[in-house]
């Protein structure tokens, strides 16, 4: 991950290992305090994994996909600015195999899977 300042300089934040600190970042946002969230589709336990950035680019893992009911691949990743939430899908995983909306809430850094997709996958959902 880097950052590009208006000035063109190009600075590296974090190198992905493809470990357990996840693979394939995806969404990133900022919270306006200097952390970024973000999604990687690949990494942690192969499912993928909700990630944290902080102001001194230290990297924090939220939470790891287990590939079961919680969701594989996440691959969106929006926050709500009144809360301090932030949603998203996966690709994979839910009840039918087709992907999760999902929270996660910031008050207590749980996922809550909010709706199962039971026709396009999440990667369709968010197009």
């Amino acid at each position: 991950m880097y950052k590009l300042d208006t000035a063109g300089k190009y600075t590296i934040l974090h190198i992905f290992t493809g470990g357990t600190d996840g693979a394939g970042s995806r969404s990133v946002i900022s919270d306006g305090a200097g952390n970024l969230y973000g999604t990687a589709s690949g990494g942690g336990t192969g499912y993928g994994v909700v990630y944290k950035l902080d102001a001194t680019a230290h990297e924090i893992v939220l939470y790891t996909f287990t590939g079961g009911v919680d969701g594989a691949y996440p691959v969106s990743f929006i926050s709500d600015p009144a809360t301090g939430n932030l949603y998203g899908t996966t690709q994979n995983g839910g009840a039918y195999e087709n992907g999760w909306w999902i929270g996660y809430t910031r008050l207590v850094w749980k996922l809550c899977c909010i709706t199962s997709q039971e026709g396009l996958t999440g990667h369709s959902r968010r197009r």
